[in-house]
């Protein structure tokens, strides 16, 4: 399951995009501000196939939708994969890098540090 989130793609696998869904009609709703979140996310679910050498195939308005052009990145994200525009990823991994400390407090908090 493939959608547009800020400036990237994630892609979900189904089990867990239904988790995400079962999570917007419980408790989205109790939320305000959130009604145009998920108008937003939820009209741009795609369910997206393979070709035949295994290549995941993005339909053209989900990649101009988030300025994906030739080149792409994909980030592992745990439960989800992003995609982006390669340029757009060089900016956004040179800000998390330029600002690594400022993580240390909730990775403290997590037990990671």
């Amino acid at each position: 399951m493939l959608t547009t989130w800020g400036t990237c793609l994630r892609a979900y696998p189904a089990t867990e995009w239904q988790i995400i869904e079962d999570k917007l009609l419980s408790k989205g709703r109790e939320e305000p501000n959130l009604s145009r979140f998920i108008r937003h996310v939820v009209s741009g679910i795609t369910e997206c196939s393979l070709d035949k050498q295994s290549r995941l195939l993005i339909p053209t308005s989900l990649r101009s939708e988030v300025g994906i052009d030739k080149e792409v990145t994909l980030t592992g994200m745990l439960e989800f994969i992003e995609i982006w525009d390669k340029r757009a990823w060089l900016t956004e991994y040179d800000l998390a890098r330029k600002n690594l400390e400022q993580y240390n407090d909730s990775l403290a908090n997590i037990g990671i540090l």
